[in-house]
């Protein structure tokens, strides 16, 4: 699956990623990973039914510093709930990986680490230092620009997203398709146009934007909006 991993903590009740996604869209992954761990989950505990109760939330991470935040956060995140005194006491977060010099299969250690410089040896020492030296922030100083994440979306290395709002997406779909907004908008719609509804679910989606909310300014209900998303997995999936 192309989308690469830099850190993540799963905890009783929710866990956290800093991924970037790269042709698959973010839907597709968490779809991808949500269903496979309620599959492992179901099957161990000999249960049934839903394991996720809500749709994960996703910010994007637009620079460097932001990026930090989101890695400290996430791999200390059991030692802020007070599971663990220290996060390599905790065998369910991606800090081994960074901290170890072997490493393990499931974290880029390559882009993550590079953002404390070259020297790879240097740079874990100075991952460790980071989380180290933290004091007692408050969850509100991790808020800037965005919340805390249960995933993160696309993180490009050059050319990093900002977010859009749904006007901005919809009118970018708009000159893509040759249609205008209040066509899309319209109850009435050729294939084209819904089409070019889906578009706009699907990249609102990957913008965290709630199912509600995309419903609400496509003129269209809920249902039709998940529709909308799961017609997109299953295309990819006969693809």
């Amino acid at each position: 699956m192309s989308c690469r991993f830099f850190a993540y903590c799963l905890l009783s009740n929710h866990f956290h990623l800093l991924m970037r996604t790269d042709s698959i869209s973010l839907s597709r992954v968490m779809h991808f990973v949500l269903a496979a761990y309620a599959r492992h989950f179901n099957l161990k505990f000999s249960r049934q039914g839903h394991v996720f109760e809500n749709r994960f939330k996703s910010f994007p991470c637009t620079d460097d510093r932001y990026f930090l935040a989101c890695l400290r956060y996430i791999h200390l995140n059991p030692v802020k709930a007070g599971i663990v005194q220290e996060p390599g006491e905790w065998k369910w977060s991606g800090h081994r990986e960074l901290s170890d010099a072997i490493g393990g299969p499931l974290l880029d250690r390559e882009r993550t680490l590079s953002v404390f410089g070259s020297d790879r040896q240097q740079a874990r020492l100075d991952y460790l230092s980071f989380l180290g030296n933290v004091g007692d922030e408050s969850e509100d100083e991790l808020r800037e620009p965005s919340p805390p994440l249960l995933s993160a979306p696309a993180m490009r290395e050059n050319v990093l997203p900002s977010v859009q709002t749904l006007e901005e997406i919809s009118f970018a779909v708009a000159r893509e398709t040759g249609f205008s907004l209040e066509e899309i908008r319209r109850k009435r719609r050729t294939r084209p146009i819904s089409r070019a509804r889906q578009l706009i679910a699907l990249r609102s989606s990957d913008f965290g934007y709630p199912v509600t909310q995309v419903a609400n300014f496509l003129n269209c209900s809920p249902s039709a909006v998940s529709q909308m998303l799961s017609r997109d997995l299953a295309t990819r999936r006969v693809s």
